[in-house]
């Protein structure tokens, strides 16, 4: 239980990976499941896809779709870089870090 207080103590910061077309969605969902029951345990808080959903009629039946916000992008929240950096490099469809021009994590 202690561990947890430490936990949360750890400030976090926001963060934007870089994907691949079309992987927003499995990316995100493989940091989710990785930060509850796997080697990410303790080091991503959340990780957020950005999805729109929208109605449209199609032959007269209303039809949803769902469409991400920011392609190409996955925003996590984190209190350790290095390791989620060393985690991404085994992941199909992940580019890395957003960064600037000087190649500093934005």
């Amino acid at each position: 239980m202690e561990a947890t207080k430490t936990q949360r103590s750890t400030k976090t910061n926001w963060y934007v990976i870089r994907v691949a077309t079309n992987k927003e969605r499995s990316v995100g969902e493989k940091l989710q499941k990785e930060s509850e029951v796997g080697d990410l345990m303790g080091i991503v808080q959340q990780v957020i896809v950005p999805i729109e959903t929208t109605f449209y009629l199609k032959n007269g039946k209303k039809m949803k779709r769902d469409k991400v916000k920011f392609p190409s992008y996955v925003f996590v929240e984190t209190n350790a870089v290095g390791e989620l950096k060393y985690f991404m490099k085994g992941m199909n469809g992940v580019g890395g870090f957003l960064t600037n021009r000087t190649g500093e994590i934005i």
